[in-house]
């Protein structure tokens, strides 16, 4: 027998107990959805990871096969020229083999050069780093070495001024005598060699000058500083005279050589003009008879006005206008018969001058 309201307590024993199996299949539904939820995230990542590996694989493929490909058809077209030029061979054509053998030993060949250069150089800056680690030694060996150098060189100078001296008289006697030909009648002539020991330069130590006197009672002094135009272009001539089976010189000019001389000093200088000219091509502008009458071929330079402007001109003389022009130099303005006669008889002394 049951109290009342029993029945109803035990209903809602039953409800309570319905309701927390009922909340602990929900929670467990719900971890079990969780789990679910992690698994296939994690699966889903390992999923994209391997699809990712498989496409760079095969993309990696591909690039490998595409490459292949590209090579296969340079292998034959090799293959193919190599077979055409040994079927048709051309004269100077050269093999694949023969081009890479040559290509091979160009780069050993450059290589070779390379680490010879690079030897150099690393001996250079030895050498160099050498002489900064020991330069008072090096300088001291610089300094002997260039004393040993000067005593040498101070004997070489020193036997070329024995020579120039010994040579210089017999010189000075020459040309003296050259000078006097020319007209020079009371000349004095000398050489001096003065040793300057400590003054190095490319002919020895020695200071060379001419000293010459023109007049009686005067004092040799240099030849720069007492001679004239007209002498110093027959000086001149004395020395090319003296030199002339040594001077190198093919063309000499005289301009105004003339100067200050006439009659017997003039043939004079044209003798020594016409010997001359058997070994050099002289070009002599002369007002002087004499001296054009040695000519080989003359030529004549007038000065003209054409209108407000003033010419010089030149032409080549033939044989009679030549004596025509010795003539005028010659006479008085008046073309005489005895004029011309003269002058055929020093174009003949002339020709027989320069024949000796």
């Amino acid at each position: 027998m049951r109290l009342p309201g029993e029945e109803e307590s035990g209903g809602m024993g039953l409800s309570v107990a319905y309701m927390v199996v009922g909340v602990s299949v929900f929670i467990l539904i719900i971890l079990l959805a969780v789990f679910k939820s992690n698994d296939h995230k994690s699966g889903g990542s390992e999923y994209l990871k391997e699809m990712q590996e498989k496409q760079e694989a095969e993309a990696q493929a591909e690039a490998t096969a595409d490459a292949e490909l590209a090579e296969e058809p340079e292998r034959k077209l090799r293959a193919e020229d190599l077979d055409f030029w040994d079927m048709y061979p051309v004269e100077g054509a050269e093999s694949a083999d023969t081009a890479s053998d040559s290509t091979e030993e160009s780069t050993k060949e450059k290589s070779s050069y390379e680490e010879k250069a690079e030897k150099e150089r690393q001996e250079q800056k030895q050498k160099e780093l050498d002489k900064l680690n020991n330069f008072e030694e090096y300088m001291c060996k610089l300094r002997q070495r260039m004393e040993e150098q000067k005593k040498s060189l101070s004997e070489l100078c020193r036997q070329l001024s024995e020579l120039r001296c010994k040579a210089s008289q017999p010189l000075a006697n020459k040309l003296k005598e050259a000078m006097i030909d020319l007209n020079f009648l009371n000349v004095d002539f000398s050489i001096s060699v003065t040793p300057m020991e400590e003054e190095f330069h490319a002919d020895g130590y020695d200071q060379v000058e001419f000293l010459i006197s023109t007049n009686p009672g005067e004092m040799l002094r240099p030849l720069w500083q007492i001679a004239s135009g007209g002498e110093l272009s027959r000086i001149m001539l004395a020395f090319k005279t003296v030199f002339a089976d040594r001077d190198e010189t093919d063309t000499l000019v005289f301009d105004e050589i003339d100067a200050g001389i006439s009659g017997k000093t003039a043939w004079k200088v044209a003798e020594k003009l016409g010997r001359l000219s058997k070994n050099h091509q002289i070009i002599c502008i002369t007002h002087l008879p004499q001296i054009a009458s040695m000519e080989d071929v003359h030529f004549l330079i007038e000065k003209n006005v054409k209108g407000e402007r003033t010419t010089t001109d030149i032409r080549l003389l033939d044989e009679e206008e030549s004596q025509g022009e010795l003539a005028r130099l010659l006479g008085s303005g008046e073309m005489t018969r005895a004029v011309l006669e003269n002058a055929k008889e020093m174009k003949e002394n002339a020709r027989k001058v320069k024949q000796l």
